[in-house]
């Protein structure tokens, strides 16, 4: 199986659409890429209240349209999965990403990793 690799591009685009779906007002509680178990491919996970007071649906036609007006180049509205942060899928794929070492960080009291590399994960927020 050929694994894809995360490149500079994506991580740099992640951060732009995490910038602005922010800057327009859409509130994201989590954002990181993570290599999806079982799989060769990368998804920006994206977690928001929005989702969990209005629903997927108009979570994904929100985020599609702040992406047509603010252009993100290497990274399409088909690489991003919205979530609630209350989803226990969200939360799964959270622990999946970070791995022991982010949840080291977060028992220590040294806080969320923020733009940190994992084997299976970018975590901006």
């Amino acid at each position: 199986m050929l694994i894809q690799v995360l490149v500079k591009d994506q991580i740099d685009g992640g951060r732009a659409v995490v910038d602005a779906l922010t800057a327009e007002g859409f509130p994201v509680a989590g954002a990181f890429w993570c290599r999806l178990p079982d799989r060769d491919y990368w998804k920006l996970i994206i977690a928001s209240e929005f989702i969990s007071q209005f629903g997927p649906l108009a979570g994904y036609r929100k985020v599609r349209a702040i992406l047509e007006r603010q252009r993100v180049p290497s990274v399409s509205a088909s690489d991003i999965s919205l979530f609630s942060p209350d989803d226990p899928e969200y939360r799964r794929l959270r622990e999946h990403g970070i791995g022991l070492a982010g949840q080291i960080r977060v028992a220590l009291g040294l806080g969320e990793p923020q733009s940190t590399s994992f084997e299976d994960a970018w975590v901006y927020i």
